[in-house]
């Protein structure tokens, strides 16, 4: 557990002032930020204004933390719902229709531009890339997969884009290890800020403790 506020304040004068609109959150990214709330659901509060707020990572896909905010998703992306298998819908006729869920992508490939298109809507966005380095890791660009070559693309090019920068949208990619992230999104010039959230300290550990005791 870590008072959150100075790399907070860091990341809300970068982004106000104009810096940046895409950042790079690495460093101690597992402990809670405060005695309730980890990483994720600390940035659910902080960024709950918005009308829009993805999360990303390769194993569980495009989540939210509000039903509403998917249900918002899929409207304004006009995503369908998956057309009935034939041979079910005969099966059911005549019986009560059941509703079927969209499903959201888990490729990096079809999530992408999805989610580009989501910071393009007029609608207040927030996307946060969990385990970045899975979708562009460090390496030497010719030994990259096709797909981690087009998300690389997919994330310069969305920390330069005028469009996404005018509609105060906001893009976080989350990492442990800041060199674990390709050399690229690490550049001065790529207009991607990185921002340490420091490791707690004793006494952060030990009021923790404290809080936890007095739950039991």
């Amino acid at each position: 557990m870590k008072n959150g506020q100075e790399w907070v304040k860091n990341l809300a004068s970068k982004y106000t002032s104009g810096v940046a609109h895409e950042f790079i959150f690495y460093g101690g990214i597992n402990d809670y930020v405060d005695h309730t709330n980890d990483l994720k659901s600390f940035l659910s509060q902080f960024l709950g204004g918005r009308d829009l707020i993805c999360f990303f990572n390769r194993a569980e896909g495009v989540t939210f933390p509000l039903e509403s905010m998917k249900n918002l998703f899929v409207e304004k992306l006009g995503l369908e719902k998956p057309a009935p298998d034939p041979s079910f819908a005969a099966l059911m006729a005549g019986q009560e229709e059941e509703t079927e869920e969209v499903i959201l992508p888990r490729s990096p490939a079809q999530a992408l531009p999805l989610l580009e298109k989501a910071l393009k809507l007029d609608s207040k966005t927030a996307i946060i890339l969990d385990f970045a380095e899975m979708l562009v890791p460090e390496g030497d660009i010719s030994t990259m997969s096709s797909e981690d070559r087009d998300s690389l693309i997919f994330l310069q090019r969305w920390a330069r884009d005028p469009l996404i920068m005018s509609k105060g949208n906001l893009v976080i990619l989350i990492t442990r290890n800041l060199l674990d992230i390709h050399s690229n999104l690490r550049a001065a010039s790529s207009r991607i800020e990185a921002i340490a959230i420091p490791l707690p300290t004793y006494e952060e550990r030990l009021n923790y403790i404290k809080f936890l005791r007095k739950e039991e």
